[in-house]
């Protein structure tokens, strides 16, 4: 294998001026290479996409062990009501709004292996003192800041789009991001068992031992991701010359032009502001608001909406692993299929539908065998749209600073809505009736937005179609693509 000696030797070797063949398919400009992209796939398959998962793994266990914790008897420990713990969790996503569109935006900046990697060890770090918190402003205060950490690894569905292309990127973002649920699952092993073996060991509550191992985990895994993780195609790390050869970051940075990641990408402060003019932008953030608005109240309540059904808090946390395995196992299949149709609209509104129907099972139903397989096809429903979003976002709203622009806004206003979520779920019933509720009536709201949205992005095709020899659609080829984004005269939507 060729080494590569230094980050500018990749572009002196490489041929192709730079940013030439923006946007074009590789078999359109002749430079698909079918032996080297499964030479390069199955790299980035057995490096990038497992260290990403095993970052966002880590990720989502510390993001729903306060769930755990709560059924492991945290709150009465320490005082904290249904609404206290309801402002806790919201806390979480005050600090992830804040922090998140630094941590898409300056991306490139800072650094991928570097930023992922001090992120955790700072979380990691964070979610043990959590294990000594005295008071619910002490709670308040640690969880904030620890969502303001994990909000700097939200890059990471960026990231992913200057590996892949517009044709690989759903199934893998799928099972990038379906570690979410198994690590949600893996969680609620971890606390059954603790509650089972490890409670008052030590001086300790099985609370306060979750804590304890869910912070030491991404600790121990924050240096092997500073050290594995490559950063760009175009600025190679020294671990990474040591497994992509030069011919596979030439590749690579070919692959990346295609999906409309120029060579040259630097922040543009005017790309900013007219993604705030894109009305497919505001529709696509009304959907993934939708979805965080139900997923949030799934993260933070599920355990304790599993004990309203009768079972134990020890029976809860194991009953929850099988909600996340059928959400993992959905992921997987609809970034397939996603994928394999390059569709995403369609898949949307049946996964509304689906969680739609669990949780009217949930408000209705009497059996709690029936509620409990609500609980399981509303969780296998909601997580998959939340890569099938983000998916959407990418390839509609094309250009760095235009594409990290919407991708952080759309998270952040997310996160936002992700607290009313909380909030819905607030109230001291024993059933959570308005939660559940509020969630059918807002999977609606998402429902026909996707509709709206793929209504609207076909007119835009056909007016481009329409105007497409006139003469200012031909001064506008003359400027670059990342200036334009989704706005250049040959860039088509899909839905």
């Amino acid at each position: 294998m060729a080494f590569v000696e230094d980050a500018d030797s990749i572009f002196e070797k490489t041929e192709i001026p730079s940013n030439k063949n923006l946007g074009t398919n590789l078999k359109e400009s002749g430079d698909y290479d079918p032996k080297l992209q499964r030479k390069l796939l199955l790299k980035l398959d057995m490096i990038v996409l497992p260290t990403l998962s095993l970052i966002y793994f880590f990720s989502s266990m510390d993001r729903s062990d306060i769930a755990n914790a709560k059924v492991a008897g945290m709150t009465e420990r320490l005082g904290i009501s249904n609404s206290q713990y309801a402002n806790i969790s919201s806390y979480f996503l005050i600090g992830y709004i804040v922090f998140q569109p630094i941590g898409t935006l300056f991306i490139r900046k800072f650094r991928p292996p570097y930023q992922f990697s001090v992120a955790m060890l700072l979380w990691g770090i964070l979610t043990i003192c959590l294990s000594y918190a005295k008071n619910y402003a002490q709670v308040s205060g640690i969880r904030f800041t620890i969502g303001s950490m994990e909000a700097m690894i939200q890059g990471a569905f960026f990231y992913l789009s200057f590996w892949y292309t517009y044709e690989e990127i759903s199934f893998r973002t799928g099972i990038f991001y379906s570690v979410s649920a198994l690590a949600s699952s893996f969680n609620g092993l971890i606390a059954y068992g603790i509650e089972k073996d490890m409670a008052f060991k030590a001086g300790h509550y099985a609370w306060q031992w979750i804590f304890i191992i869910e912070g030491i985990l991404p600790i121990a895994c924050s240096f092997f991701v500073a050290v594995v993780l490559p950063d760009i195609p175009s600025r190679p790390t020294f671990f990474s010359k040591k497994i992509f050869s030069t011919e596979e970051f030439e590749y690579a940075i070919k692959r990346g032009r295609a999906t409309h990641n120029p060579d040259d990408a630097k922040i543009r402060v005017k790309q900013i502001l007219t993604t705030l003019l894109c009305p497919h932008f505001w529709l696509l953030t009304i959907c993934y608001s939708v979805t965080h608005f139900a997923l949030s109240s799934i993260q933070n309540f599920l355990p304790t909406l599993i004990t309203t059904l009768g079972y134990s808090s020890a029976r809860a946390q194991l009953f929850s692993c099988i909600c996340y395995a059928c959400a993992f196992v959905s992921l997987i299949a609809l970034g397939y299929l996603a994928d394999r149709l390059q569709q995403r609209a369609s898949l949307m509104v049946g996964c509304y539908l689906v969680t739609m129907i669990g949780y009217v099972l949930l408000l209705v139903v009497s059996n709690e065998k029936v509620k409990f397989f609500g609980a399981c096809i509303l969780t296998a429903g909601i997580y998959p749209t939340v890569v099938l979003v983000i998916i959407w976002t990418q390839v509609v709203l094309i250009g760095f600073t235009r594409r990290a622009t919407a991708l952080a806004l759309v998270n952040s206003i997310a996160q936002a809505i992700g607290i009313a979520g909380n909030q819905a779920f607030s109230n001291e019933s024993h059933d959570f009736r308005i939660g559940k509720a509020a969630c059918v009536g807002i999977l609606c709201l998402g429902t026909v937005a996707t509709a709206v949205n793929v209504l609207y992005l076909k007119w835009r095709n056909h007016r481009k179609d329409q105007q497409s020899d006139s003469d200012a659609a031909n001064e506008l080829r003359l400027q670059s693509w990342d200036d334009l984004g989704d706005d250049h005269p040959d860039f088509r939507y899909s839905f």
